[in-house]
């Protein structure tokens, strides 16, 4: 069987093989790239209405526990969209439920499943 040879660039002017140096790759983990979607999506704004009715859900969420919080937000998120669940966690002033939200949000990818 014959033998597979790789070809190589040639530089006729020395007579030998050239090698090329490889470029540096700039590649950005899916996680980074749905932290900037997610970031994009907050500088939306809301109308003087959901605003008022997000401070009331923000409100009546805050009883709840973590888990509890987390998933009437996502409910939040389809029934309203993401821009209003990622404000009424905003409202609650609790940092760590908008961080767990947005864990949420980026596990597999799931904040697609919101968009409108």
């Amino acid at each position: 069987m014959p033998e597979i040879l790789e070809e190589k660039p040639f530089d006729a002017a020395q007579g030998k093989e050239t090698v090329r140096e490889a470029e540096p790759i700039q590649e950005e983990t899916a996680k980074e790239k749905i932290q900037k979607e997610i970031a994009e999506i907050e500088k939306i704004k809301l109308t003087p209405e959901l605003k008022k009715e997000a401070v009331e859900e923000a409100v009546k969420i805050k009883e709840l526990d973590n888990e509890g919080k987390v998933s009437r937000l996502l409910s939040l998120a389809k029934e309203k969209g993401l821009v209003f669940a990622v404000d009424v966690a905003k409202k609650t002033g609790d940092a760590y439920l908008l961080d767990s939200l947005h864990d949420s949000l980026i596990k597999e990818g799931r904040f697609r499943e919101f968009e409108k």
